[in-house]
């Protein structure tokens, strides 16, 4: 989940202060409370400390989870968050594309839309079409077996699809391809 305890926050937040001071170029976060609101106290914190590095700050999906979504980013683009990564508060992004779509006419001058989750070769370009943002963001994975995770009747295998996660290479040069050949009208 998205909601940490005070300890954890602060455990996170000597680790970001490290990876902004050796050189991260921005980080990736979202807060939110047990009644899914944004935790603005924390957002603030680490959209401070991120600027303070000349670095990006990412609000992940944990956007798509809050209530208030038209005040949130309001809020967001006010603290001087860099970017929000978004479903358009759907389980994917073709779900939720209309209000992607949305987010980038009224508010992509002044925070960075990125569409992100179910993203394939397959639709990259729809996607790009209807929602009119400039950037996406995909896993792209494909699952592994590992052979010495079975024996027999035993298994500790990480999941049916597989083992371990890896980038699907031959998915990711195609959306790659697509992408490159797109023209945002």
């Amino acid at each position: 989940g998205f909601c940490y305890s005070n300890l954890e926050k602060e455990q996170m937040f000597r680790e970001a202060k490290e990876l902004l001071k050796h050189g991260a170029n921005g980080l990736v976060f979202g807060f939110l409370t047990e009644n899914n609101e944004i935790d603005w106290p924390a957002t603030e914190q680490m959209i401070e400390l991120c600027n303070r590095y000349d670095a990006e700050s990412v609000f992940h999906r944990a956007f798509d989870c809050a209530s208030n979504p038209e005040y949130n980013i309001q809020r967001l683009i006010g603290l001087g968050c860099t970017r929000i990564l978004t479903s358009g508060l759907a389980s994917n992004v073709k779900r939720g594309a209309k209000l992607i779509k949305l987010f980038q006419e009224k508010y992509g001058q002044y925070i960075e839309i990125l569409a992100g989750a179910g993203i394939t070769s397959h639709n990259v370009e729809k996607i790009l079409g209807k929602t009119g943002v400039e950037q996406i963001h995909g896993t792209f994975k494909k699952y592994m077996k590992d052979s010495t995770t079975n024996r027999d009747e035993v298994s500790f295998a990480y999941t049916d699809k597989g083992d371990y996660e890896e980038v699907d290479s031959e998915e990711l040069m195609k959306v790659l391809a697509s992408t490159r050949n797109y023209e945002i009208s």
